[in-house]
């Protein structure tokens, strides 16, 4: 199978990932999926239908504190390498940008996570009941 049918055969697999974690935004919440829910999701059908993935930092970048404000602001765009294990050079790339606030060293980290949920919800399109518009 080339790559194109073993995503399609992840889609058939996966279907809806509920939101398991409730975020607080200081003045409210709201519900969200997080990346290793997403993660334990895919993962076993990436396995199965021989799909690897890996990141590629493209670019970053680490803002300085606001006055006032305890944490930072880290900027990325990443490149997602999604590769036929059989075929090495049947493969597709997802460029994702992300940012993250932190007050140490956690917002590469944090941007990353994001980035990567969001290239898989994407390519493997799966349904999370986020309204991301609102």
């Amino acid at each position: 199978m080339n790559l194109f049918q073993r995503i399609n055969e992840v889609r058939k697999a996966i279907g809806y990932v509920q939101k398991d974690k409730s975020v607080s935004t200081g003045g409210g919440s709201y519900k969200a999926v997080t990346h290793d829910t997403v993660t334990a999701m895919v993962r076993p059908e990436m396995v199965k239908h021989g799909i690897v993935c890996f990141p590629e930092l493209t670019a970053s970048a680490s803002l300085p504190k606001e006055e006032g404000s305890k944490q930072f602001r880290y900027e990325a765009t990443y490149a997602f390498h999604f590769i036929n294990m059989d075929e090495p050079t049947d493969r597709l790339t997802i460029t994702i940008q992300a940012h993250a606030l932190d007050n140490a060293d956690k917002a590469p980290g944090k941007a990353l996570s994001y980035a990567k949920k969001y290239a898989l919800l994407k390519l493997f399109e799966i349904e999370t009941g986020e309204d991301e518009e609102s």
